[in-house]
């Protein structure tokens, strides 16, 4: 995610009493076309239909494992939904209310969320400019810390908008090895290539230990790693 802000632009085609997304319908014909058509990042579920995401649908899975199974009552923000895969997750395990930022609001992410009935608030924005009324019971931050400038900021960031008890999910790139440092990316290196659109740049990759070490800087206690997923972690931090 950059720092760059964007307008503000609430989805408003939600409507407060249809369903839970996890309730099936059967896709029309035209709608499989309209899934079709486009780019998916994610692996979703819709209707009867698994979009076919790019991503590695068993790191997504075991990402999904690292998130609570019983949302009830929670409130949860995801930073950097992308297409949504893991606000529509939180909807469908009983969260009372979801919210997504991110800087683009992706044409998949508009499509799923009509067709689920979704009703989740997805926003057009950078987190750094966001500023709700109060804090999240639960923040996902997944894939997205090595695409910010200044990633001690942007812990921070994440700190902010966790409400006191709550607790933040932060997954990304990992450096292994036995240098106890943050390695900054030349900046031709890529993550991964994004067809048709520029590639994101990565700016750092940490260490296990410098990433829970700026995570507890950012204020965070009891950080836990929860999993490792391929070259990847999943990290959860609690705010007392």
């Amino acid at each position: 995610m950059s720092e760059d802000g964007h307008n503000l632009i609430p989805d408003t085609s939600r409507n407060s009493d249809i369903e839970s997304s996890s309730k099936k319908t059967i896709l029309t014909a035209e709608e499989e076309g309209e899934i079709k058509k486009l780019e998916w990042r994610h692996h979703i579920e819709i209707g009867d239909m698994l979009t076919k995401g790019q991503w590695n649908k068993k790191h997504q899975d075991k990402i999904a494992s690292c998130i609570p199974s019983d949302l009830q009552g929670k409130t949860v923000l995801d930073i950097g939904f992308n297409d949504g895969y893991f606000s529509f997750l939180s909807e469908d395990r009983g969260a009372k209310k979801v919210t997504g930022v991110e800087i683009n609001y992706r044409e998949t992410a508009k499509l799923a969320h009509k067709l689920k009935q979704s009703r989740v608030e997805f926003y057009e924005k950078s987190m750094l400019d966001f500023r709700p009324d109060e804090g999240f019971d639960v923040v996902l931050y997944l894939g997205v810390y090595y695409h910010v400038v200044d990633i001690i900021d942007a812990f921070q960031k994440v700190y902010s908008l966790t409400a006191p008890g709550g607790e933040a999910y932060i997954e990304g790139s990992l450096l292994f090895g036995k240098l106890n440092r943050v390695m900054k990316l030349p900046s031709w290196m890529r993550l991964a290539k994004i067809p048709k659109e520029p590639p994101n740049p990565n700016f750092w990759i940490p260490t296990l230990t410098a990433l829970k070490k700026m995570i507890q800087f950012a204020g965070f206690a009891d950080v836990e790693v929860l999993s490792f997923v391929g070259s990847r972690v999943v990290v959860r931090g609690r705010k007392i």
